[in-house]
């Protein structure tokens, strides 16, 4: 689930490319040192940042600026599925071959003509445990070391199951987020300013840790003078961003087949 917190550190790493597009530890398009935060800096702090010519960028979240947006059905989307670490192949000899190191959570299938053999794999067998214990479900199967022979078989089918994750939309709520520039020149000031307008403004939708997509709308800026006496020249860029919260679980996936051998007997 994407928190506002999550939100606030994606925005943040967005500014963070605009101004530092070389890296922190590169000159800023500035070229002078500005720090990056989340929330408001506290008032000391700003003002160590203006006496030693240094610009300070908050990102923050608007309070009571929540707005409901569901509109999405509820349905669950695949956001991983591993590779599975054990392998079955089906050599032209017809011998299944099996391969790699044993992990928890996989299922090995093998379906013939008649029957069906499955197996839990648990972390720490040997292939020739997995090769065993299949074999032993099958009908006049001849099981030596990790492979797996099953005489008179017309029809061979394999699979391995793994465990995936999958997330779901339950609500989706837009928010206002601001970013402020607190700069001790105005020509800095201006210049972040631009940069980060733009840069945010040409992007549409960018994409949480939940792998959700969140939408990203310019909702106005204005430039604030009234500090001057306290060197400090301010910006806020105001945009909307709507984002999902998301629940995820693990879920096994189906075996899919990916050898099928027939002599199209009738």
């Amino acid at each position: 689930m994407a928190s506002l917190l999550q939100v606030e550190e994606k925005l943040k790493e967005m500014v963070v490319s605009v101004v530092y597009p070389d890296g922190i530890g590169s000159p800023s398009i500035v070229d002078k040192d500005i720090s990056i935060m989340n929330g408001y800096p506290v008032k000391g702090s700003l003002d160590k940042y203006m006496k030693a010519d240094k610009i300070a960028i908050s990102v923050s979240s608007i309070q009571k600026s929540d707005k409901n947006t569901t509109r999405y059905t509820k349905r669950w989307h695949r956001i991983t599925v591993p590779e599975s670490s054990i392998n079955m192949v089906l050599g032209d000899d017809l011998v299944i071959t099996i391969t790699g190191v044993a992990a928890n959570d996989l299922v090995a299938t093998i379906k013939t003509s008649i029957e069906v053999a499955s197996h839990q794999i648990v972390s720490g067998e040997s292939v020739d445990d997995i090769a065993s214990a299949l074999g032993i479900q099958l009908t006049g199967a001849i099981v030596i070391t990790n492979t797996i022979f099953v005489p008179n078989e017309y029809k061979i089918l394999l699979g391995i199951s793994v465990i995936g994750v999958a997330a779901r939309e339950i609500k989706r709520q837009q928010k206002r987020f601001c970013v402020t520039i607190w700069s001790p020149t105005v020509n800095d000031r201006d210049t972040l300013g631009e940069a980060i307008d733009v840069y945010l403004s040409d992007i549409e939708r960018f994409v949480l840790p939940d792998d959700f997509f969140a939408r990203i709308i310019y909702n106005g800026a204005i430039d604030m003078d009234t500090f001057q006496d306290h060197r400090i020249y301010k910006r806020e860029l105001e945009y909307l961003i709507e984002y999902a919260t998301t629940i995820s679980d693990n879920f096994p996936t189906n075996v899919v087949y990916d050898v099928e051998i027939e002599d199209n007997r009738t």
